[in-house]
């Protein structure tokens, strides 16, 4: 169960009992490849179905790709997560060399909610780290245990930089 929120975009996709709805206010800034991206993030459409078109959109943004992830763990599975996630961080830290960061962050005032921040060089590279095994075991460690209280919250967005254009 997962709810996505895009700010820039206004598109939003929410979880509810195993059938995702779906909702946007599409732009025409509006990404194909963020939406591509989104869908292979909640596991509507497998990697390779999309791979290649987001391959092909994403020559025109070759801008880091960053996302940020927030989750409320269950008390009695916060151990079993944190070693799970602390894996997965490490393995992306040291073998993929396109992955820029990768922090995990506990909130100030809950000791059960986390959040997550990584960033690959560009959309492939995030795409890739999703076909690595250390991604492949988290993710069926989240299968498995249902680590989750409540449907993590994702934010995918470009990087700007300062003199970037208007």
């Amino acid at each position: 169960s997962l709810t996505y929120f895009h700010p820039s975009h206004n598109l939003s996709f929410h979880n509810l009992r195993q059938q995702y709805f779906i909702q946007a206010t599409m732009t025409a800034s509006t990404s194909i490849t963020t939406v591509l991206l989104l869908l292979a993030t909640l596991n509507l459409l497998k990697p390779a179905q999309c791979f290649s078109t987001i391959t092909m959109t994403t020559s025109s943004n070759p801008k880091p790709l960053a996302l940020n992830l927030k989750v409320k763990v269950k008390p009695s599975q916060r151990t079993k997560f944190l070693t799970a996630i602390q894996a997965n961080q490490q393995s992306t830290r040291m073998n993929e060399p396109n992955n820029l960061q990768f922090v995990i962050g506990q909130d100030i005032n809950d000791a059960d909610t986390f959040y997550l921040h990584e960033q690959f060089v560009n959309c492939e590279a995030f795409m890739e780290h999703r076909e690595t095994e250390h991604y492949r075991v988290y993710k069926e460690f989240v299968t498995k245990e249902d680590p989750f209280e409540e449907p993590p919250v994702m934010c995918l967005y470009h990087l700007r930089e300062e003199n970037d254009d208007v």
